[in-house]
């Protein structure tokens, strides 16, 4: 595995954060103008040290449109009557975290960059956790939401048995007052 990269040793986070929206503009005028520049600021760090801390930034960028992507085609394309944005988001996640354990388990165990790899297992557990806290937020709300329409039928079944009806408006507005079905 790579080392940490220099900008990410040696700078300040502020500093830090003033290059990262440098390098976002796509203004800057190249790595060696930036690499002058830091020094100018008292910090030596070569124009290929912030080329490779750009294509790292870069690539993190395309991580996360590519997550947005994913998330909306998620939203887009599975019903959710089945449950199924739940179980294709869980699945994202388990991915990533069997991905993120092989490569922990690969790596030596002095190198630096395991503390990022850690940090990402983590991160991933916590968002592993929050899935799942999530679908069972949403498995109770529907089956709350089904027993519901259960109760609203069996009290419109037992209306019709005793040869009368519940009129229309009173039913909706118990199913949409009371119930929000």
């Amino acid at each position: 595995m790579p080392r940490r990269n220099r900008v990410d040793q040696v700078l300040p986070v502020k500093l830090r954060e003033q290059l990262t929206r440098i390098l976002e503009d796509e203004q800057h005028g190249g790595y060696r103008v930036l690499s002058a520049w830091l020094e100018q600021q008292g910090y030596r760090i070569s124009p290929d040290s912030l080329r490779r801390h750009d294509a790292r930034l870069v690539s993190s960028i395309d991580r996360i449109r590519a997550c947005v992507a994913i998330a909306r085609a998620i939203a887009d394309e599975a019903p959710d009557d089945e449950d199924q944005q739940a179980a294709a988001v869980s699945r994202i996640i388990q991915s990533d975290l069997f991905a993120a354990i092989a490569i922990l388990a690969q790596m030596p165990v002095d190198e630096q960059s395991t503390d990022a790899i850690a940090d990402r297992v983590r991160v991933l557990a916590m968002a592993a956790r929050a899935s799942a806290d999530a679908s069972r937020t949403h498995i109770t709300q529907r089956r709350w939401q089904d027993e519901a329409r259960a109760r609203i039928d069996e009290i419109e079944r037992e209306e019709q048995r005793r040869g009368g009806s519940l009129d229309a408006m009173t039913l909706r507005k118990i199913r949409e007052g009371l119930y929000g079905v």
